[in-house]
């Protein structure tokens, strides 16, 4: 039986049941409101974009603010941390990307977006990094040469959370026009598009490799699964009542998170396609989420817009 444990940062761990979890909100230690977060690539550290502008480093098992990055002039609502775990991406809502060493925290900026950044993610050798904006353009950024060396225009399709193949040779983009599309991510030419959700869209997406799956977060309230060989969706998993915003897949490729603009988080058994948990309470914009590299930890973000961790146990 799967159990889910509940910790709300700065408070005690609490146990859930896996059939029907409630969620009680609380108050957290951050103090301000969280709009996107991203875990090292290992240990129990993870970056948070804040409404305040900055973007802080904090240990998800000893709940302590390890660092505050400064730079951004508006909240930073996108954020990325390299494979290597040396840099941390963030892009803010003046469209503006800056790129950190963690240790140093000196940084650099990336320009050339005209509206915020909305997601962001490094390829497997941390060499570069595609930006997702709210100009309806994605760009692929050469980190040594510090430039934009492949532009998506979404011509209308509305692109969203573009992010890298385990390979870094393909870039999988969420649209509303084409639903989940596969594009190449040396010459930014599409490559499929798989459609699905009754063509209302696709908000989000997330991929496993080892499982070779894709899940899509659709505007008809189902996550979309996908193979890449085929060209109809395997399932769709539905409990939503409204949007799916975001989803992940933990690195074990044993769960898959959701978040909706229902208020809540679903938790999903990806090998008998089941939800086993629904948290309660969540953000009515879709919670951002992410998953721990290892230790099973899940962060997702309340309606009080403070930051909620989670246990998932096997």
């Amino acid at each position: 039986m799967t159990r889910i444990l509940f910790l709300a940062l700065g408070l005690s761990l609490v146990s859930l049941s896996s059939a029907a979890p409630t969620v009680t909100p609380a108050g957290a230690f951050i103090g301000q409101e969280a709009l996107c977060f991203a875990f090292a690539p290992t240990g129990t550290q993870f970056a948070a974009g804040m409404a305040d502008m900055s973007v802080k480093v904090f240990d998800v098992k000893t709940r302590a603010t390890l660092k505050t990055f400064k730079g951004h002039r508006l909240g930073v609502q996108a954020i990325a941390w390299s494979p290597k775990g040396d840099k941390i991406a963030s892009g803010d809502g003046k469209a503006e990307i800056r790129v950190w060493d963690v240790k140093t925290g000196a940084s650099y900026s990336l320009t050339g977006h005209l509206r915020g950044i909305i997601a962001l993610d490094f390829n497997p050798t941390a060499g570069k990094l595609v930006s997702t904006g709210d100009d309806d353009v994605v760009k692929v950024w050469d980190l040594q040469k510090r430039k934009a060396v492949v532009n998506i225009l979404g011509k209308g399709a509305n692109l969203y959370g573009a992010r890298f193949d385990s390979t870094g040779t393909k870039i999988l983009i969420a649209t509303l026009g084409k639903g989940l599309c596969v594009y190449s991510a040396s010459n930014g030419q599409l490559l499929k598009a798989f459609g699905g959700h009754g063509s209302l869209g696709v908000n989000q997406l997330a991929n496993h490799d080892k499982l070779g799956r894709y899940f899509s977060a659709g505007r008809d309230g189902s996550i979309g699964v996908w193979s890449p060989k085929l060209d109809k969706p395997i399932a769709y998993l539905k409990g939503h009542t409204d949007w799916v915003v975001n989803v992940a897949v933990s690195p074990n490729g044993k769960f898959l998170a959701s978040s909706s603009s229902d208020g809540t988080v679903r938790v999903w058994d990806i090998k008998t396609l089941t939800c086993i948990a629904t948290l309660k309470d969540q953000s009515y914009v879709g919670a951002p989420l992410a998953w721990s590299p290892s230790s099973g930890y899940l962060l997702t973000c309340a309606k009080d817009n403070f930051i909620r961790a989670y246990i998932v146990t096997p």
